[in-house]
């Protein structure tokens, strides 16, 4: 009986195994239309110099240890698109759907990353999904896997352009159908994610679709979490603010291995750069603090490799 008295009381007097700390990674993801038509829609307000002006500023933002990590563009459409992305230098850059429209333009979309993509997937919105001009391009959405340095599971990042227009079309209504369909065959469970883009959906004016886009994923929206919590840098007012009158949103998980809050959200890029209009959106800004519990070591194999099918 001793022995077993004695293990027994070693056991009660053996300390408990202190928790795991959180560690915490931030994460910078800016979402741009940059209006990039052709020059024969876009008209002599815009310059194609712009373009070039874009990426240094990128550029210069990287010296400073300041610039966004993920890039989302919108309506890159035009090939000039390949100034901004070469002066900005981020090594890592993903394609949306290609060319596929009437005029022969395509998706617009592209990612730029400055961690490595490990899987990539595009895809076009459903044949006659669109209306107007929107039929001259070849929108859709495009997906991304990033291996993030220090980060357990691989970062998801969807990008996406729906139907223009201020009421809530049927064709934007089949869009948005169609992202949560790609969403669910792209996403992996517990992954974090964040999900950016001109979706052309005020949260108010068009709350039904904004509503069934929010639902199906289950995502979060950094603007309206930032003014609850006060992180906006940016005041609310007119389609170009973070949430009621919004179309630019970056949507993220909040739940997981890897929690995802936002620290700050501000439009950046609305004012003219040596006299040169930019775009006729300002850029969409939102810092994260990614939060996890470190996985035990991976004896050095790819992140999507040791805990997800890549």
């Amino acid at each position: 009986m001793m022995p077993f008295l004695l293990l027994s009381a070693l056991a009660l007097a053996a300390p408990a195994p202190r928790p795991v700390p959180r560690q915490s990674l931030p994460l910078h993801v800016m979402s741009y239309n940059i209006k990039g038509l052709p020059s024969v829609i876009v008209g002599s307000g815009y310059s194609s110099e712009r373009f070039a002006v874009i990426g240094k500023l990128l550029a210069e933002r990287a010296k400073k240890k300041d610039a966004p990590a993920i890039v989302l563009l919108q309506e890159a459409f035009s090939s000039d698109t390949n100034r901004l992305i070469q002066a900005a230098g981020y090594p890592h850059v993903s394609r949306g759907p290609g060319y596929g429209s009437l005029l022969g333009l395509d998706s617009g979309l592209y990612i730029l990353s400055q961690y490595p993509v490990a899987a990539s997937a595009q895809k076009a919105f459903p044949p006659g999904a669109c209306e107007r001009w929107d039929c001259f391009a070849n929108k859709g959405m495009q997906f991304a896997r990033i291996d993030v340095p220090g980060l357990p599971l691989p970062l998801e990042v969807f990008n996406t352009h729906l139907q223009a227009g201020r009421s809530d079309p049927p064709s934007r209504a089949i869009q948005v159908k169609a992202l949560l369909e790609f969403y669910k065959e792209h996403h992996v469970e517990g992954n974090p994610v964040i999900f950016g883009g001109d979706f052309n959906l005020r949260p108010l004016r068009n709350s039904a679709t904004f509503n069934e886009f929010v639902s199906g994923t289950g995502l979060h929206h950094s603007g309206k979490v930032c003014l609850d919590r006060g992180c906006a840098r940016s005041p609310d007012t007119g389609w170009q603010g973070i949430w009621e009158n919004a179309v630019d949103h970056q949507f993220f998980s909040a739940q997981g291995t890897v929690e995802i809050v936002p620290t700050s959200i501000e439009r950046t890029y609305s004012e003219p750069v040596n006299g040169l209009r930019l775009s006729d959106h300002a850029a969409h800004e939102v810092r994260f603090d990614l939060r996890f519990v470190p996985l035990p070591a991976t004896a050095g194999k790819p992140i999507c490799e040791a805990h997800q099918k890549c």
